[in-house]
């Protein structure tokens, strides 16, 4: 999905046409429990993210978010799993069902 296909989508699926950006889209559909995987920790050095389609949101332990792109869902699959285990490593927990 490109950018405006999904800002669209997000006015229309939320009833608000206040959002003007990706990264208000993403927070709309995030906030109305609508993404595709969640992990972290605002404490953690990774912060806590979410992906939706092919853009990571990261928020820090100051509240800052940043906006991540990435040409395709792929992509951003990948970046999300670096992202996954730097936390889990962080946290001390593993990153497989392993032993479990």
């Amino acid at each position: 999905m490109n950018d405006v296909d999904f800002i669209v989508e997000a006015r229309t699926n939320w009833n608000d046409k206040t959002i003007e950006t990706v990264l208000e889209a993403c927070e709309a559909n995030y906030l109305n429990g609508i993404y595709d995987d969640v992990s972290g920790d605002v404490e953690a050095p990774c912060g806590h993210f979410y992906i939706i389609e092919r853009w990571i949101v990261v928020t820090d332990s100051q509240g800052f978010t940043n906006l991540h792109w990435f040409d395709n869902r792929e992509e951003a699959e990948k970046a999300f799993e670096k992202l996954d285990e730097a936390y889990a490593e962080w946290d001390n927990e593993p990153t497989t069902n392993e032993g479990y």
